[in-house]
Formats: C-alpha cells, structure tokens, sequence
C-alpha cells in the first residue's frame, strides 16, 4: 500500500475522487424514463413498477460507486503529508490525467448501468409478465375467435353491427399487444397479430413460464 502510495500525490487521489463520486452522483440522478408512467391503466401502472425496481437498483449500484470516490479522498486526508505530497508531475500531465479519467468515467457509467438493468430485469420482468396475463389472454380469445370477445361470441347471432365490435377489438388487441412488448422489451415478431400472439404464448405467456412467476 506504501509503496502504491508514494507512486501518486494527492492532486490525483483528489482527481481520482471528484470524477469516480461525481460518476457515482451523476447517474443516480439520471433516472430511468418512460412516458407510459404518465398514462392511466386500470390497474397498477406496469411501467412504473418496471421503472421503480431498475431506478431502485443502479441508485445502489452507483452510490456504491460514488462512496469509492469518497474512499480515495479519505486516503488523501489520511495520509496527508506522510506518504504522499503534495503534487510531484506537471500542469500538463494533471490535465491529461483529467481527460483519461473523463473518459473512463463514461466508460464506468455505461457498464454498470449495463449491469444494473440486467440485474433489476430478474427482478421486474417476472412482475410485468403476471401484470400482463389477463390482457394477453383477451387479446389471445379475441384473434382465435375471430375479432370478438368472449360475451359477444356467446351472443354473436344477436348482434347487428358485429363487423364495428370486429374492428374495435382488433384494435384493442393490437394495442395490448404493442404494449406487453414494450414492457418486456421484446423486439416485434411479424406484423400480423396471429403470429405475435404465438410468438409470446411461447416464449412468455406458456405454462412454465407462469408457474414460475406466480408467487411474485
């Protein structure tokens, strides 16, 4: 420790703290944004519980990551005037020293973020799946039955604009459709609503999937 020490001065331990806590605060205040938070659902808003727990685990990932840079600034003051001096290089190399450090900075920034979404996913992605099951399950019955839905089928013969309720359905199926892959960030399959809906039957929507997610 001694030895790594008497390598550096107290100039760069403060230039190692400032850019390593500043990184640290930077990002926990860049918070996760979605403009869905703003819109009404029926019920709890999925993109808000989404955001919640990735806002919830990069603000630890990162303050972890900022108390690191309050660490090199304790060392700085700790060994004040014993191990390390003042400054030992030039103006120059200081500044140069302050680019790598930007740089590295937004490096740090990136991988962790990167790590915290993976991370939170584990924790949300099972969540928005049980959020949406009953909506993927009427918009499943509405395309299989052929654009109506469970109480219009059981009285289609008396329905006289059934053709209007076709069209309003298929619409609604494909808005609830657009909006589970929005929230489970799943890159469209085809265009046509028959094929998205078998797509996400099975890869999210099957057996498996929700008896594992239904104790969350």
């Amino acid at each position: 420790m001694q030895k790594l020490l008497e390598t550096i001065d107290k100039v760069i331990l403060n230039i190692l703290s400032v850019f390593i806590a500043g990184a640290g605060l930077f990002a926990v205040l860049t918070k996760y944004k979605v403009p869905e938070i703003n819109y009404s659902f029926w019920d709890s808003n999925p993109f808000a519980i989404k955001r919640d727990i990735i806002d919830g685990e990069l603000t630890w990932y990162f303050l972890t990551f900022a108390l690191l840079g309050l660490v090199f600034r304790l060392v700085a003051l700790v060994y004040e005037n014993k191990v390390i001096c003042e400054r030992k290089y030039s103006n120059r190399f200081y500044m140069g020293f302050s680019f790598v450090m930007l740089f590295l900075m937004f490096i740090c920034i990136s991988i962790i973020g990167n790590i915290g979404r993976y991370t939170s996913k584990m924790k949300w992605f099972p969540k928005a799946i049980q959020n949406q099951k009953e909506s993927f399950l009427q918009s499943k019955y509405i395309i299989e039955h052929d654009g109506l839905r469970e109480d219009q089928v059981r009285q289609k013969n008396s329905i006289s604009d059934i053709d209007k309720y076709r069209r309003i359905n298929y619409e609604s199926a494909e808005k609830a459709i657009n909006q589970i892959e929005k929230l489970l960030e799943i890159k469209k399959s085809s265009t046509q609503l028959q094929d998205r809906i078998e797509y996400l039957e099975r890869a999210i929507f099957n057996e498996k999937w929700l008896k594992t997610t239904s104790g969350t």
